[in-house]
């Protein structure tokens, strides 16, 4: 590859940066009282972590991405994914534990333990969430919040119905009894 650049301001901690692969990507700290530590590009191309101001980048990793950046923040990952970025700031900023998974054109902005996870032009709006496309659930799906639903497509798998024996037509057996009070026309 090419262009891999780690650049550490004068001050600040450095501690196991890696870039194995890829091109043009960098770890970066351009201001003073910049704390980077072990954060990963491994593969992809174009890809940037970057800690601007005196923020930090802590555990922030980009693997086998394209076009992908993650501007302070920690604990951040961006994994498989295209022109996808996380943007926070420092430790006591936003951005905490987010991730961006095999999405494209997607980005987290400010929101903590945010995930997106297989989607296209997607920005998170909201902490604490997952953004998905499509879920595919095998087995039970235990709800303690509230579900909120626009739509609903059901199939039935399997069905239990009641029998009961014997008809009700009305007159069609010898053993039919019928009793009436008042007037039939």
């Amino acid at each position: 590859g090419y262009g891999h650049i780690l650049d550490v301001g004068s001050q600040g901690q450095n501690e196991s940066n890696v870039i194995i692969g890829g091109a043009v990507n960098k770890i970066t700290a351009s201001a003073n009282n910049v704390l980077i530590y072990q954060n990963l590009i491994m593969g992809g191309s174009s890809n940037n972590i970057d800690v601007p101001g005196s923020n930090a980048a802590l555990n922030v990793s980009i693997i086998g991405s394209t076009n992908c950046d993650s501007f302070g923040g920690r604990s951040n990952v961006i994994l498989a994914s295209e022109n996808s970025s996380i943007t926070g700031s420092g430790l006591s900023g936003n951005v905490n534990s987010s991730a961006i998974i095999g999405s494209v054109d997607c980005s987290i902005n400010n929101n903590k333990h945010s995930t997106i996870i297989g989607m296209q032009n997607r920005t998170s709006s909201a902490d604490n969430t997952v953004y998905v496309q499509n879920l595919v659930v095998d087995n039970n799906v235990a709800i303690s919040g509230s579900l909120i639903v626009h739509s609903i497509t059901s199939s039935i798998i399997t069905a239990s119905v009641i029998y009961s024996s014997g008809s009700n037509i009305f007159g069609d057996g010898n053993e039919d009894t019928h009793t009436f009070t008042g007037i039939i026309s």
